[in-house]
């Protein structure tokens, strides 16, 4: 009977596996504080936020954890670099930069060397934009506390995300981005980052429902 209970508790969890995400067992893995979601539900107009820059001069960016797709540190963070809001989940800001973003395209295609053919690391060099694009939260201080990657899901059928801040690394030595553009558009970061709740379920608050 119980070897009965396993084929049909082993059957059920194959045919789920067909039509449930990936990103939705991402979340389940990481547990409370996370969440599978359409990034495209948080998209936001960049020209209504500010335009940031890094402070001073270039620097490494922090290690990534093990659940990227790189395993390793991202591209360097260049002082010449323009980084714009892009997302908004609640309270939480993404932002990214065309530059960093075509670095870290480039570096995600040299994995690939030695373990395909040069003509597939060609073509995933000369693509528009990468399969997942790396995003950076960012605070209206200009303080940067994580990595966010994010399903490119105008390429994929997937078009879940899976929400996790991956603050592993070294994110010592805030606040890294100054306002450069559109800085009374600040008053608007501090309105939001005041007046919506945390997706991520912060002290005392609920999480917004997706």
């Amino acid at each position: 009977m119980n070897l009965l209970k396993l084929v049909i508790s082993l059957s059920i969890a194959m045919g789920l596996a067909a039509c449930v995400p990936f990103s939705v067992y991402q979340a389940a893995q990481f547990g409370q504080g996370t969440f599978s979601a359409r990034p495209d539900r948080f998209l936001v107009d960049p020209e209504n936020y500010p335009k940031f820059k890094l402070v001073g001069e270039s620097r490494e960016g922090p290690v990534m954890g093990a659940y990227n797709s790189l395993g390793r540190s991202s591209p360097a963070l260049e002082e010449d670099d323009a980084w714009f809001v892009r997302y908004r989940i609640g309270n939480r800001f993404l932002m990214d930069s065309v530059d960093f973003s075509e670095r870290h395209k480039q570096m995600r295609c040299d994995t690939y060397i030695g373990r395909t053919s040069q003509r597939t690391i060609d073509r995933c060099r000369q693509r528009d934009e990468s399969d997942f694009l790396l995003m950076m939260y960012v605070k209206s201080s200009g303080e940067a506390y994580g990595w966010q990657h994010i399903q490119n899901y105008e390429r994929s059928v997937d078009k879940t995300s899976f929400f996790h801040i991956d603050d592993t690394g070294d994110w010592s030595g805030q606040p890294w981005f100054e306002c450069i553009a559109r800085c009374e558009k600040l008053e608007r970061m501090r309105r939001e980052e005041q007046e919506y709740p945390d997706p991520f379920g912060g002290p005392g608050q609920g999480r917004i429902r997706f």
